[in-house]
Order: C-alpha cells, then sequence, then structure tokens
C-alpha cells in the first residue's frame, strides 16, 4: 500500500486543497476556462487537481471515490495504463466542457472527470463487482449505466455540477476498459511473481466543480 499510486494521488488532491485555502483566484489560473484553454493549455491537466475550496465537500467526496475504486483498479492494470487512464479521462471532461458549457468564462475544477473514468474502465473489466448504490447493492456495471443517463441528463438542468465532464470521463473509461479486455492485457498481478506470470488472460465568482 505504501507504493500504491491511489494513496499518492489522495495526498497530491489533499495537498493541493489545503494550499488553495491561502490563495486567491487560483481557479482563473489553473482551473478549466474554456475562453483561455487554447492560449493556457495546461488548464486541461492543473484543473483536475483544484477543488472547490469554499468547502470540504467536493474534495472529499472526490478523495472517498478514488479511494474505493483506485486501489482494485491498480490490480488490473500497470502504472502506465492507470495514469493514462486517470489524465485521459480527466482531459476528456475537459473538452467535453470546452464545447459544452453555459458560460466560456466560468471555471471548472475538480477530479470527478477521470475518476468517472476509473469507474467506466472498471465496470467494464469487473461487471459483476458489487457496489452499494444508495444503499441498495447493485452490479457495477449497472451503476455505470445509471451515472450514464444521470449525467447526460444533468447537462439539460442548470446546476454548478459539469455533468458533461463526468459523461465524458465515464464515456472515455468504458471504451478504454472494452480495449483492455478485447487485447486480453489488462491484469497486471501485484504480487511477487516470476515475470512471465504478470500478465495474464483472465459569474466569474462562481465556478463549476466535478
Amino acid at each position: 500500500m505504501r507504493d500504491s499510486i491511489t494513496l499518492k494521488m489522495i495526498t497530491l488532491l489533499w495537498i493541493i486543497w489545503f494550499i488553495q485555502l491561502f490563495v486567491n483566484g487560483e481557479e482563473y489560473v489553473f482551473g478549466f476556462v474554456p475562453s483561455k484553454a487554447l492560449h493556457e493549455p495546461w488548464m486541461f491537466v492543473t484543473s483536475m487537481f483544484l477543488h472547490d475550496d469554499t468547502s470540504v465537500e467536493h474534495v472529499f467526496f472526490n478523495t472517498f471515490a478514488l479511494l474505493i475504486f483506485g486501489p482494485y483498479l491498480e490490480r488490473l492494470l500497470t502504472r502506465k495504463q492507470y495514469l493514462m487512464l486517470f489524465f485521459a479521462a480527466g482531459i476528456a471532461g475537459n473538452i467535453a466542457y470546452f464545447f459544452i458549457n453555459r458560460d466560456p468564462n466560468i471555471p471548472a475544477i475538480g477530479a470527478s472527470g477521470a475518476i468517472y473514468g476509473m469507474i467506466g474502465t472498471l465496470a467494464i473489466l469487473r461487471p459483476t463487482l458489487m457496489i452499494y448504490l444508495y444503499y441498495v447493492p447493485i452490479p457495477l456495471l449497472f451503476a455505470a449505466l445509471i451515472f450514464l443517463i444521470k449525467e447526460f441528463i444533468g447537462i439539460f438542468v442548470p446546476s454548478p455540477i459539469a455533468s458533461q465532464a463526468h459523461l465524458a470521463g465515464l464515456l472515455l473509461g468504458m471504451v478504454y476498459g472494452y480495449y483492455l479486455k478485447k487485447k486480453g492485457s489488462y491484469i497486471h498481478a501485484r504480487f511477487r511473481r516470476p515475470k512471465r506470470y504478470y500478465r495474464q488472460d483472465y459569474d466569474y465568482d462562481y465556478y463549476y466543480y466535478y
């Protein structure tokens, strides 16, 4: 666990959130602002590491979801696959927000697009994995489909949540999961085994968050 990418990512997100408490306007520099993104492309990545600093709720629930799904996914993917998925899903979420937004000057921040991508991939690789959704145990694939519908509807409902980013991240994750499953190269054993066993075939004061 000491070498867990998930725990390192969670630690990093909390450190950045605490730094945000003492900094003003960071969401307009490092958050994803569609009207500025093409001239400041780092926003496609840095926005994933910022969260709402007016409340602990945003960063708490994102890191909690990461703690729930991340370690399981780590056992199935290589480090490269895991990190590629996280950043690709997060960037996909920002691209969706770039094209679908109510005001291109409102920043979007948060790691949810990336986390939804992880959920999407895990739902394809382990579709029967049981999770609790609103206190009801259901297969992860079914939960992912519920998220898919919920976030699609959310695009058309006025809200401070960037549902388009969630949806894009989830869809990318599901496509990536299908690719890995079809290729048969997604199981990465984290045990001390010979290498031949490592891979097996089995408004400006307002911003959106996700």
